[in-house]
């Protein structure tokens, strides 16, 4: 999908400056700039600007978290920047990063096999509160493992979502539509 502005990156070096960047222009708490810090990046919604922290990317791929965060620039795109400005807070986190983690390849970004995946949900799948608070940035301190439980439930829900239409472009513009409907009110989970 074009960007009809070209998208703005911005990759710090060390996990210090990345934290006191995300503090100062974008007015991040200290604890939500340190968990933004530990999953090595963020896309600011109001201005579209995607930070990356390259001191925790460096030793893993860090082009899944570009492609993640990308993502979601190009969803706030297909929705319409402005329209997503003004309503993306009414959608639901999971929603949103179950997306993300869905257009940056999977599951396999975060589970390196079927196994992995099955022993993440030995215990159960997380009901919805759980589900959204393990996500949510807050000055409190997040599970790194329900968190990370979170963001694979999330990706399975948008595949499952995505996935309902006989072919993939389908399946992406029907979803594109739930989403204009949460946003312009008419539905709500």
């Amino acid at each position: 999908h074009p960007f009809a502005v070209r998208p703005v990156i911005q990759v710090f070096a060390l996990t210090g400056t990345f934290e006191q960047a995300v503090r100062q222009l974008y007015g991040s708490p200290v604890p939500v700039a340190r968990s933004l810090g530990a999953a090595g990046g963020a896309m600011d919604r109001p201005s579209g600007t995607i930070v990356i922290n390259w001191q925790r990317l460096a030793g893993d791929r860090p082009i899944t978290i570009i492609r993640h965060e990308l993502s979601h620039l190009v969803l706030a795109h297909k929705i319409g920047i402005e329209e997503y400005r003004r309503g993306g807070q009414a959608l639901p986190l999971w929603l949103v990063e179950g997306f993300a983690e869905w257009a940056a390849g999977g599951a396999q970004n975060v589970c390196r096999s079927p196994q992995e995946i099955q022993a993440l949900f030995r215990g159960g799948l997380l009901d919805y509160d759980s589900l959204q608070s393990a996500m949510e940035m807050t000055a409190v301190g997040k599970d790194p493992d329900l968190n990370h439980k979170a963001y694979v439930e999330s990706f399975f829900i948008v595949k499952h979502l995505i996935g309902r239409e006989p072919d993939r472009e389908r399946g992406l513009e029907a979803f594109v539509d739930l989403i204009r409907s949460l946003i312009r009110g008419g539905l709500t989970f």
